[in-house]
């Protein structure tokens, strides 16, 4: 089971949801006589190639399998790569590089199948790889959501150039739709953290209607890019 990667978290106030269920007695008998036929598999019977007489079997992808897990990982490794995903997150999802393949595998032999793995099975392992990162994100929600985490991507963005150093609002985070920064809330909750660590000094600029608070970034304790080369 843990092949497949599921997550659980506590309910509010730190108690575990009782989901156990007797199970179901046909359903139970499927699973298991998968389980023993898997444990005894013969690999090469299964038409798995092998490299060399010492080497493990391997199956492949199907060209059409082979396309689909392609488009996949393109996106995934794009949204990977950001930048803007909470740390512990990004560490758990990269382990889907491998999860994925290793469940379209884990399907196509469970279905009974031979030879290069096929578009079902795949298509089976991404759609559970999706439903999984639904789990993951509540999981690390909390984490990603806090003051702290917020106060961290501002930070990133004033490194990146994202955000003038001499001076930026909070509608300029904003408007941006940045990935964890669109809620004015915590937005506020993460400037505010940042001017009292001393990362950044609030002012006001006059003007002729409401004074606009801007935000001036501290280089000596948020040096740019170019000071830290």
């Amino acid at each position: 089971l843990a092949r497949f990667g599921l997550l659980v978290w506590p309910e509010t106030g730190g108690t575990w949801k009782n989901v156990d269920r007797y199970p179901d007695g046909p359903a139970k008998d499927m699973a298991f006589a998968v389980f023993d036929e898997l444990d005894a598999l013969d690999a090469l019977a299964r038409g798995a190639e092998q490299e060399g007489e010492d080497s493990p079997p391997f199956l492949r992808f199907d060209p059409e399998a082979l396309e689909a897990f392609t488009d996949w990982r393109t996106g995934f490794e794009a949204g990977l790569r950001s930048g803007e995903l909470y740390p512990a997150l990004e560490s758990h999802l990269a382990k889907y590089r491998k999860l994925v393949p290793a469940l379209a595998l884990t399907f196509h032999l469970g279905d009974g199948h031979s030879g290069p793995v096929g578009l079902a099975s795949t298509l089976r392992a991404l759609h559970w790889a999706v439903y999984l990162e639904t789990h993951a994100r509540r999981c690390y929600g909390v984490a990603q959501g806090s003051e702290a985490d917020t106060a961290r991507r501002i930070l990133e963005r004033i490194r990146k150039g994202d955000l003038a150093r001499e001076g930026f609002g909070t509608r300029d985070i904003q408007r941006a739709c940045w990935s964890g920064l669109s809620d004015p809330k915590r937005v506020a909750e993460g400037l505010g953290l940042l001017v009292e660590l001393g990362h950044l000094e609030e002012w006001q600029e006059p003007s002729r209607t409401k004074p606009r608070v801007l935000f001036v970034v501290n280089p000596k304790s948020v040096p740019s890019a170019a000071a830290r080369h």
